[in-house]
């Protein structure tokens, strides 16, 4: 098995097994490897992985750089050419580090230095196995500071080992070293919390008084300003105008958008895709239109298991969106009950 280890300045190392095929890295959520960092094109490079063998092939205008162990050299990368990737090498992508180990050593005439492992022991790699990168499209959110969160998305463990403490001791403790205390469970002789701060900066201060009072506490961080950096370069993605108009606490404001199945499709995509959203909203609403909705509506059953047919096709029954917002309460002989934005209104249809 090939195990690759990606590393960056001030971030705990990551690591993920490479099945045989071809992955491409890039900042787009299509990659197999998505990495949200800003220097990365949404295509960055392909890697085609054999059983013991990785070739490089960076994508147009893409900087990709191989630091060769045998020779302690930097190459610079041609777009569009396969390279081979060998053990000991280090694949440079902006300001972020990837080794991998399970491949050949490259044969040369002079001998090689020995090769440090990637600490691949079962157990290790055991501990990185909640990232997913390989068969299922998962995300590393990069700051622009060297001090982001470690894990998938932007979090980070603390681990420390002390006697048991009182819940609102840990608790007030937590918040006097500037985090929002989201959630704390206690289990066994340990407390696991989630924590949110404003930035970087605050994880860093976060994480170095977790170690200063040696709490038996471990901790996710979540950032707002890398959350709020995520979420930017999704809806970039995603092709789409709104905006982000805030975020605190995992909760995300956007600006309206008068589309209800791209509506959804954001909501869906940031909660899933970006570690510590926990709701997406919208503001500036435009008016409600209540009659407008009601011409989308072609056929009304208002019998046992009432529903009716919008001019999509599309069913929909009571408790369903029928659009924009629009949640459909009530089939009724004539008339719709419709509540939008806490408004509660009966449509007549004809």
């Amino acid at each position: 098995m090939i195990v690759a280890k990606l590393s960056r300045v001030d971030v705990e190392d990551r690591f993920f097994s490479l099945d045989p095929g071809e992955h491409r890295l890039g900042l787009d959520f299509s990659c197999e490897i998505a990495l949200i960092h800003p220097d990365l094109a949404p295509e960055h490079l392909t890697l085609k992985v054999g059983e013991d063998t990785v070739l490089i092939m960076p994508k147009p205008d893409a900087l990709v750089r191989l630091l060769k162990f045998s020779t302690g050299q930097v190459t610079t990368l041609t777009p569009g050419e396969w390279t081979h990737w060998y053990l000991g090498d280090r694949l440079m992508v902006a300001d972020i580090t990837i080794e991998i180990e399970g491949v050949k050593t490259e044969q040369v005439k002079q001998p090689l230095h020995r090769y440090r492992s990637l600490t691949a022991s079962r157990t290790q790699l055991a501990l990185a196995c909640p990232v997913a990168f390989v068969s299922i499209v998962s995300a590393i959110v990069f700051d622009s500071e060297p001090s982001a969160p470690a894990h998938v998305g932007i979090q980070s463990a603390v681990n420390l080992h002390t006697e048991k403490a009182d819940p609102a001791v840990v608790r007030d403790s937590l918040i006097n070293l500037g985090a929002t205390v989201t959630s704390l469970v206690e289990r066994g002789d340990r407390w696991y919390a989630t924590l949110r701060v404003a930035n970087a900066a605050g994880r860093l201060r976060l994480k170095n008084g977790l170690a200063a009072l040696g709490l038996p506490v471990s901790a996710d961080i979540f950032v707002d300003q890398t959350i709020r950096e995520a979420v930017d370069l999704e809806l970039k993605n995603l092709g789409v105008t709104s905006r982000v108009l805030s975020q605190k606490d995992g909760v995300v404001t956007l600006s309206a958008i008068d589309d209800p199945v791209l509506h959804s499709k954001i909501v869906d995509t940031l909660t899933l895709d970006v570690p510590g959203v926990v709701a997406v909203q919208f503001e500036g609403v435009f008016p409600i239109d209540f009659t407008a909705l009601a011409k989308h509506v072609t056929g009304i059953w208002d019998g046992a298991n009432p529903y009716v047919v919008v001019d999509s096709g599309n069913i929909v029954r009571p408790g369903d969106v029928l659009g924009r917002e629009a949640k459909l309460l009530n089939i009724a002989p004539g008339y719709l009950l419709i509540e939008m934005h806490g408004q509660k209104k009966k449509v007549l249809i004809q």
